[in-house]
């Protein structure tokens, strides 16, 4: 197990950050079977999932507490825009129990507490520049859908139209784009870190 890092949490319970290989795959199908369960359908099967549709231009990672994964989300190849597109927080998910609890203290500026912004984001971004992204963009449900698979997506959305315009976060570079049969707005993010600020070195 490749552990990215450990930190602490709401109620001082102990995360591990891990990138996901083949060995952590039984751990994987157990969070999708509890995913089922709360009713998020993009990550209820390894299917569902799409593991290794984008080969070695995709990654992913997850969150422990103690044995279990908590939190899952990877970053691909978005070649729907450009060659040199990347996509981060794809298959988002964090089990119910479990959200707005990564970090001690919460704030919906930085969003440290959240999963997918205060321990996904950084660590996906970097690793897209590395593999030559000249954008890196995250998605978000349009109101215009009638469903929301994941659960949580809509949220995302007025969150993402209420706080990304606050320090130029992240910009919106298209509104109702079809992607998958769903519409979605596309954001380009500005900076690593919501915590930090920290701008993104586009080359």
């Amino acid at each position: 197990m490749k552990i990215v890092k450990t930190f602490i949490g709401k109620n001082s319970f102990e995360f591990n950050l891990v990138e996901y290989d083949q060995s952590l795959q039984s751990d994987l199908e157990d969070f999708c079977k509890r995913c089922d369960q709360e009713g998020y359908s993009n990550n209820a099967s390894l299917k569902a999932l799409k593991l290794g549709k984008w080969g070695d231009l995709e990654k992913w990672w997850v969150v422990y507490h103690k044995d279990k994964i908590i939190s899952m989300s990877g970053a691909h190849y978005f070649p729907h825009l450009h060659s040199k597109c990347f996509i981060i927080l794809s298959r988002m998910a964090t089990m119910k129990a479990y959200n707005g609890m990564a970090s001690p203290s919460v704030s919906a500026r930085k969003m440290q507490h959240n999963f997918a912004f205060g321990v996904f984001m950084p660590v996906q971004i970097d690793w897209c520049l590395e593999m030559g992204a000249t954008d890196i963009i995250g998605t978000t449900n349009s109101p215009e859908n009638d469903t929301d698979n994941s659960g949580t997506m809509f949220k995302v959305h007025e969150y993402a139209n209420k706080f990304f315009k606050i320090g130029d976060k992240a910009t919106r570079i298209h509104k109702d784009f079809p992607s998958y049969n769903t519409l979605q707005d596309i954001w380009r993010f500005n900076v690593r870190d919501f915590a930090t600020m920290e701008k993104i070195k586009y080359k």
